[in-house]
């Protein structure tokens, strides 16, 4: 049987993700793990495509990245709130760049055993911009993956 030592939960702030948070501290807890990371990837400017048109575009895409910005310090707040199980270490780690390989890379260097995710994300433009992570990880993930469904 599998034993998950060091999990990694990805966070977006979609229910599904904060799902995954819950599914990850209980898998935590069933097989005593002794790590637990959070992580959560702003996308940069050069994933959503770096385009450059004229000033107003760079004005849009400057607001949606500084507000994505928020929105992970936001998310680093509840996370430190939401991730504490007993004696299990936990990390929040927020990190730039394309989601899928920053979490690919992230699971790589921690020797993770388990990525928890959830399986619907970000939606809109954001969704349409940088395509399916979970598709993306599931692929290339040094490790097991388990996705929530939301």
């Amino acid at each position: 049987m599998q034993q998950f030592q060091r999990v990694m939960v990805c966070v977006d702030g979609s229910d599904a993700s904060w799902k995954a948070v819950e599914s990850a501290r209980g898998i935590c807890e069933a097989f005593d793990a002794e790590r637990l990371i959070a992580v959560h990837v702003i996308p940069t400017a050069s994933v959503l495509g770096g385009f450059t048109l004229d000033e107003d575009v760079d004005m849009v895409q400057a607001r949606f990245l500084e507000a994505l910005e928020e929105q992970g310090r936001e998310l680093v707040s509840r996370l430190k709130e939401q991730l504490p199980v007993t004696g299990v270490e936990e990390e929040v780690v927020v990190r730039n760049g394309s989601p899928h390989s920053e979490i690919i890379e992230l699971a790589g260097e921690q020797d993770v055993d388990l990525i928890v995710m959830g399986n619907r994300g970000l939606t809109g433009i954001a969704s349409v911009l940088l395509g399916s992570v979970g598709e993306k990880v599931v692929r290339h993930a040094p490790c097991s993956v388990m996705i929530h469904r939301s």
